[in-house]
């Protein structure tokens, strides 16, 4: 299960997370205080900035990561997405 981050030092580079857009991600970068985090997303290819105290990112392991690109985010719990944010229907 992705485990939700919102504290310095939880996603290091070469980790995947979910972005707060929920696109899977390869962390590529950190600021020096480990609270802003670049990734490239799995699904476009473009570089993402998230905050790691204020997006609700979640960590993903390399196989949640792979099935969040095929299949869209898992979890979504109670958050309702329209389809211009639902990456994963468009095909």
């Amino acid at each position: 299960m992705a485990e939700r981050i919102n504290s310095v030092g939880k996603v290091l580079v070469g980790d995947y997370f979910e972005s707060c857009n929920f696109h899977p991600c390869l962390c590529i970068e950190l600021d020096e205080a480990g609270r802003n985090i670049e990734g490239v997303s799995l699904i476009d290819g473009r570089i993402i900035s998230c905050s790691v105290e204020n997006c609700g990112i979640r960590k993903l392991t390399v196989e949640e990561a792979i099935k969040w690109k095929l299949s869209g985010p898992q979890e979504l719990g109670d958050i309702k997405l329209d389809d211009t944010q639902s990456w994963w229907k468009i095909k």
